[in-house]
């Protein structure tokens, strides 16, 4: 908690990150990526793994558009042009594939 709040303090007195903080995100994001598959192994005992994504990305949207209403960038979506939106729409069907992938591996070894 004392690290979200600190994340929350910084956010809100800077429009734009520093570039320092780079490696704050790149560290969270690297352990966050380790316990998604340690946890994500823990809960495909018994289930099917298509429907353990399906369930994981159902948090995973409710949570994003949290986080984005609270940083209050949900206006920002006009902006975004055609060719950004090409982009993250490849982006995530590659996230979508690669995840069902590794969630099968990971039901089967």
């Amino acid at each position: 908690m004392i690290l979200i709040s600190s994340i929350r303090k910084y956010y809100k007195s800077r429009t734009k990150y520093s570039v320092k903080m780079w490696w704050m995100w790149a560290m969270l994001a690297a352990v966050s990526a380790a316990l998604v598959t340690v946890l994500t192994k823990a809960g495909l005992k018994n289930v099917d793994s298509s429907l353990a994504f399906a369930l994981q990305s159902v948090l995973i949207v409710s949570i994003t558009w949290a986080v984005v209403a609270w940083q209050g960038t949900t206006p920002g979506i006009k902006e975004i042009e055609t060719k950004a939106w090409v982009f993250l729409g490849l982006a995530g069907v590659a996230t979508t594939l690669s995840t069902l992938f590794s969630f099968k591996a990971l039901s089967l070894g």
